[in-house]
């Protein structure tokens, strides 16, 4: 129910963005008001993977469940599909990449459904030479100020190790080392961030919590039992997809830090983690205490 009104909501967000005053037909989409390019798929994408994977790999959804799910993922598609964000555009080929990846019959067929649904939409509703456009537009200079944000962050961090430059002082001194002006430049890359503005011990703690979360152990009581093996597995691969889309999205914003998208994914994902020990560790039986197992031990 969870991942279900997150991706509606995005959904809706996408729909007023798509059906507002003069944008069909133009090719623009603005979903949220007044905000940059990265900010709706920073918000979309997290849900969008939940809500894709729950399609693919949960077999007993309600049928209304499945068609809001798919309504919203097409909304969703097609407001980032039309934006002029191509790091949205690289999460929603990472996110086709992660279900090819599970090798399943339900993504060939959800990509057909939800892929031809969206060209079909972009092709009769929208003019695409915008997004031509963006996509030729490589090695421009917004590029090469990402490049020269991200280089002078790292040899801030460097001549300040223990703990950095602060975040508010490192867009300062970035805004003096870059445009030669006053006040601050953020930082586009929460890497940069990090180590710039907190220094690299901050960074190594950053990089062990993704690391814990990535290779959480599961407990002795999980083998014991075939259905909390698989939902302790499945539950983590989940939660290993959102951790990859967080590295990745955090290439291209900072702000990654506080958006309630991807940290309520990742406590979604950690709490079906745990849900699945705990349900282990209630069910398991000691070995020594297990009949079945002692039977089998004195046969064989």
């Amino acid at each position: 129910m969870a991942v279900t009104g997150m991706l509606t909501a995005v959904g809706v967000l996408a729909f007023v963005g798509i059906s507002a005053e003069g944008m069909v037909g133009s090719g623009s989409v603005e979903a949220i008001e007044s905000a940059n390019r990265n900010a709706y798929s920073l918000y979309a994408l997290p849900p969008l993977l939940l809500g894709v994977y729950i399609l693919l790999r949960q077999a007993g959804e309600p049928l209304v469940t499945k068609a809001i799910l798919y309504a919203s993922s097409i909304l969703v598609i097609l407001c980032i599909a039309l934006n002029t964000n191509r790091s949205g555009w690289l999460g929603l080929l990472i996110i086709a990449g992660l279900m090819v990846y599970e090798r399943s019959m339900k993504a060939a067929i959800g990509f057909f459904i939800v892929g031809g649904a969206v060209y079909f939409l972009i092709s009769t509703l929208f003019t695409t030479e915008h997004l031509i456009d963006r996509a030729d537009d490589l090695g421009n200079h917004s590029d090469n100020v990402r490049m020269q944000l991200l280089t002078e962050s790292l040899l801030i961090g460097i001549q300040n190790p223990l703990l950095g430059a602060s975040p508010q002082d490192l867009g300062r001194q970035l805004a003096v080392k870059i445009s030669r002006g006053g006040g601050a430049i953020a930082t586009h890359n929460v890497y940069a961030l990090l180590i710039g503005g907190c220094g690299i011990v901050c960074f190594l703690v950053f990089v062990n919590t993704a690391y814990s979360l990535w290779t959480w152990v599961p407990p002795r009581s999980v083998h014991a039992n075939l259905y909390s093996r698989n939902s302790f597995f499945e539950a983590r691969k989940l939660l290993r997809y959102i951790l990859f889309m967080y590295a990745f999205r955090g290439l291209f914003t900072a702000e990654i830090l506080c958006s309630p998208g991807l940290n309520i994914a990742i406590g979604l994902c950690m709490g079906l983690v745990v849900a699945a020990c705990e349900t282990s560790r209630r069910n398991y039986v000691p070995p020594r205490n297990n009949p079945t197992i002692n039977r089998t031990a004195q046969v064989y």
